[in-house]
């Protein structure tokens, strides 16, 4: 058996192979360091007192917890890290949950289909006025014009031909999120709006509602329109905006003589889903159903029956392209309007 001096002489030897070894990145370093740890063993069975004993009873000793002064056991580098690590994973999961929560008050509403009754009530927005001041609504209306400032968003709603100014201030419980995703939400979407009808201390002059706006807590688009339309409805509602007569180039166009940008007969006919929308198209939609309304009221009061009969046409009308045909008297004829 070898003295306690060959087994240093011996460690210090095998000491530098494991180095050399190391620096050269040679595979057999693993016997190596199995070879030193023998020798320090070794070393530690025949004298307990040597130094390598004495780190190792050293090592043993800083396992020990300490302990802070009001008790609790001092934590390693490594709880420390474990417990650094839980903490930022808890704070990541509350922010997301908070997130989650805010989003229930923006966002895009899924599809009912008729799953449920939702017990919903929609207040009509041509009855917003300041005999509502201070009460909480719900509207559903389309996305007229939509301005984001500073930490507000401003927006007018429209229903018909009212319109109703909304605001959204952000706060606890509207994130900047909330803001952002109204200000972004393209204008003719159907969304649905919940808040509070306040009464303002000056007339909203651009608005049909001018004494009182929607501070508004929740949005929700119900049905999403195309960010690019042919137009804005709140440009083709503009006075002075109708232009008459055919153009070369059916766009929206400054003009010179007047601010409004003025949109072509045309454009607004290939495009009438949108040209309808326009105060000027449903006044002339509501005049029209006033006067039938009084035409078919006349003749109600007087013992007549409304009906419908079929028409036949000699001909296909607008084209045929989607017509029912039939054979009328040895005769082709097309059921029309």
């Amino acid at each position: 058996m070898a003295s306690l001096e060959e087994l240093v002489t011996q460690h210090q030897a095998q000491g530098k192979i494991v180095a050399e070894l190391k620096q050269s990145k040679d595979p057999s370093v693993k016997a190596a360091v199995t070879i030193l740890l023998d020798i320090k063993k070794a070393i530690t069975a025949l004298e307990p007192t040597h130094e390598y004993a004495l780190k190792k009873k050293e090592k043993k000793k800083k396992k020990k917890k300490e302990t802070n002064p009001d008790g609790t056991p001092m934590l390693s580098k490594k709880e420390l890290r474990i417990k650094a690590k839980q903490e930022a994973a808890r704070k990541k999961e509350a922010d997301v949950a908070a997130k989650q929560a805010s989003a229930t008050n923006y966002g895009e509403a899924r599809l009912v289909q008729s799953h449920e009754i939702t017990g919903k009530v929609w207040t009509r927005l041509e009855t917003a006025n300041k005999s509502l001041n201070n009460r909480k609504v719900l509207m559903r209306a389309r996305l007229h014009t939509v301005r984001l400032q500073s930490k507000n968003v401003f927006l007018v709603l429209r229903q018909g031909v009212s319109t109703l100014q909304g605001i959204v201030s952000q706060g606890t419980e509207i994130p900047k999120e909330m803001l952002k995703f109204i200000a972004s939400t393209s204008v003719e979407s159907v969304v649905d709006v919940e808040g509070t009808l306040v009464e303002v201390p000056n007339p909203i002059t651009s608005c049909t509602q001018s004494d009182v706006e929607l501070q508004i807590t929740s949005f929700h688009i119900i049905s999403k329109a195309e960010k690019v339309i042919p137009f804005q409805v709140a440009s083709a509602s503009a006075p002075g905006s109708y232009q008459y007569g055919e153009t070369d180039n059916d766009v929206e166009a400054e003009s010179t003589a007047s601010s409004a940008v003025k949109i072509g007969l045309d454009v607004r006919l290939d495009n009438r889903v949108i040209d309808m929308r326009t105060p000027c198209s449903q006044s002339i939609l509501r005049i029209n159903t006033g006067v039938s309304n009084l035409f078919r009221t006349f003749l109600y009061d007087r013992g007549f029956v409304e009906i419908h009969t079929p028409k036949l046409n000699g001909g296909a009308s607008e084209g045929g392209a989607n017509c029912f045909t039939l054979e009328y008297f040895g005769e082709k004829a097309c059921l029309g309007k």
